[in-house]
């Protein structure tokens, strides 16, 4: 399978009208960001399915089993699977990173893994990373993909470590990237049905809906931490 990637960048910064930039998720405890990860995976599945899709396309969320013995923590919904009704095939998956993913070598490269058999497979990838990287992904967890399909890692700026990738798989795999840092807007990253058509995932206003469902001290703290940021 070959590979290309493509830098989006838009260079979109945080807007002095936009309440609600990227936060960094590193100043709280993993269980507040596991919350905001489930919400915010079934806001951007409500949106989708309000209208969002073509006809025949529906999205829905799907369950993750971590670990050896599934239990409450490990059973969660992680991935939104995107279908068409003509036999339910899938077509297209969005998953949001977690701090867990990044911290187990082992859970880094399940990940890798099925997002390259998915690929493989012709169905569309959204990844959407909010942390930054670490031992496991130090060039990026895009740069693992994009090792894992045999292609040389693409230059990414140090400053901008925070990652949306979205993949059209084809014959090839083609990746366009949206580089971003805490205190930035998010983009709205192309979601493919098929080579041809795509729509606009709403990752900003999903975000913002998400956060504004948080404790109020929570979001103080991160919101403070942001503002700072993006100064």
């Amino acid at each position: 399978m070959r590979a290309c990637g493509r830098r989006l960048d838009s260079g979109s910064k945080l807007d002095e009208t936009i309440p609600v930039p990227i936060h960094d998720w590193t100043k709280t405890y993993d269980g507040a960001f596991h919350y905001f990860h489930v919400s915010w995976l079934v806001k951007i599945t409500d949106a989708l399915n309000d209208g969002m899709l073509p006809p025949g396309y529906y999205a829905l969320g799907e369950q993750v089993i971590g670990g050896a013995v599934p239990d409450v923590l490990t059973l969660r919904p992680r991935v939104i699977a995107i279908r068409h009704r003509s036999g339910d095939h899938l077509v297209a998956m969005v998953e949001i990173v977690s701090a867990g993913n990044k911290a187990d070598a082992a859970e880094m490269g399940a990940l890798i893994e099925k997002t390259v058999v998915t690929l493989s497979r012709g169905v569309h990838v959204v990844l959407i990373d909010l942390h930054p990287p670490g031992p496991n992904d130090p060039e990026g967890i895009q740069n693992l993909v994009w090792r894992e399909l045999g292609e040389k890692p693409l230059p990414l700026p140090a400053a901008r470590p925070l990652l949306c990738v979205s993949y059209l798989s084809r014959r090839s795999v083609t990746c366009f990237v949206e580089p971003r840092a805490v205190g930035e807007r998010l983009p709205d990253m192309p979601l493919f049905l098929t080579p041809a058509v795509h729509v606009a995932l709403p990752l900003e206003r999903t975000y913002q809906a998400t956060f504004d469902s948080l404790p109020a001290h929570l979001r103080g703290q991160l919101g403070r931490d942001s503002e700072k940021r993006a100064r």
